[in-house]
């Protein structure tokens, strides 16, 4: 069995990467991020704010 995160695109630049860097030393087996813009609100609205987007942030991530 393989275990993953699933990290949030609403999230700073920075709580991601810290995100990868532990699960990477704890063992994960991965990180995924959506390629598409999902509405994470109780009624399906899209939420206000700035989104990361998913090839950049893999690049990036795959850098560190």
């Amino acid at each position: 069995m393989q275990f993953s995160i699933w990290a949030s695109m609403e999230r700073p630049w920075d709580e991601v990467r810290s995100l990868a860097v532990a699960i990477e030393k704890q063992g994960w087996d991965g990180l995924w991020y959506a390629d598409h813009y999902m509405p994470n609100t109780e009624d399906g609205t899209t939420a206000a704010g700035d989104v990361h987007e998913c090839f950049s942030m893999l690049a990036a991530l795959a850098a560190v």
